[in-house]
């Protein structure tokens, strides 16, 4: 508009320790400009605002379309469970042992099933910024051998595929919301898992320093798969991405497990790294703060 590119001539000419001077027939034409664009601005604004808005409405939405859908998927699943628990417990014998193997199995991929959905649930609350934390003072060899236990649950159907362990002695207690952590961790066995018929998954946690030297506990959890295609490292952290893996072979599951697991772990102030390499498996490294002053009160949300 001519009133705003004649003050902005006039700036352009202006030198520094002088009065900026405007024509006086110049000036009603730019005050008309200057309203305009304030109108525009506040109309910005405002739109912007209303965006805002539908965001987070779609988000509380989402967030309550996961909850029903998750409840409605718990109860029949936990009644199989139920079930499948009391044979298991029964003890005068009437289950023969190939018996017992078939409710185990039954067992273990219902087990698998529910976590997939609750990982579903918590990457919904996750986002929409409704996931609780309840950090408190927890030993890490506590974690990590809850996070193992629950990890080897998954290999029931993988027998040729093995967890091992090595933890650096004296690791200290960490100020964090431990099955949040031990959810992090498994979601990344729970991946490999995935890629192995058969080998090795090794975890090894030792302390390192963070930024500034703030000392860190770092977690390796590394596989001997085949590893992920170049084209997927990038989205394999992203939330219901479909990913393959290095020899074509289709990862199964949701695509959120990766995605919660960074997720859980950035929210006690440290982060999930990923390297790769095709054919001779993948590394996660996992660190995470042992106490972070920036996130004590974001993770106790």
């Amino acid at each position: 508009e001519r009133g705003i590119r004649t003050l902005a001539q006039h700036v352009r000419e202006h030198r520094p320790g002088q009065l900026l001077t405007v024509a006086a027939e110049d000036v009603p034409t730019l005050a008309a400009s200057l309203r305009r664009l304030q109108e525009r601005y506040a109309d910005i604004v405002r739109r912007e605002a209303s965006t805002r808005g539908h965001i987070e409405q779609s988000q509380r939405e989402k967030t309550l379309l996961m909850a029903r859908l998750t409840h409605d998927l718990r109860s029949p699943l936990n009644a199989i469970l139920g079930f499948s628990d009391l044979l298991l417990m029964d003890s005068d014998g009437r289950l023969n042992d190939a018996q017992r193997e078939s409710v185990m199995r039954v067992v273990s991929s219902g087990r698998e099933l529910l976590g997939l959905l609750n990982d579903v649930l918590d990457e919904a609350k996750f986002e929409a910024g409704r996931l609780e934390f309840r950090p408190q003072w927890t030993p890490l060899v506590e974690i990590l051998t809850d996070a193992v236990a629950a990890g080897r649950q998954l290999l029931v159907e993988k027998p040729k595929v093995e967890i091992v362990a090595e933890v650096q002695p004296g690791l200290p207690a960490a100020y964090v919301d431990s099955p949040r952590v031990v959810q992090a961790l498994v979601g990344l066995f729970r991946h490999s898992v995935r890629l192995m018929d058969e080998g090795k998954i090794h975890l090894w946690a030792r302390m390192g320093k963070g930024p500034g030297g703030a000392p860190v506990v770092l977690v390796d959890v590394r596989d001997t798969s085949p590893g992920i295609r170049s084209e997927d490292r990038e989205r394999i952290f992203e939330a219901f991405s479909d990913v393959a893996s290095a020899s074509g072979r289709r990862i199964g599951g949701l695509g959120v497990g990766l995605a919660l697991a960074r997720n859980l772990v950035c929210a006690h102030g440290g982060d999930v790294r990923c390297e790769n390499v095709e054919d001779q498996g993948t590394t996660f490294t996992v660190s995470l703060p042992i106490s972070n002053a920036d996130h004590d009160d974001k993770v106790g949300e």
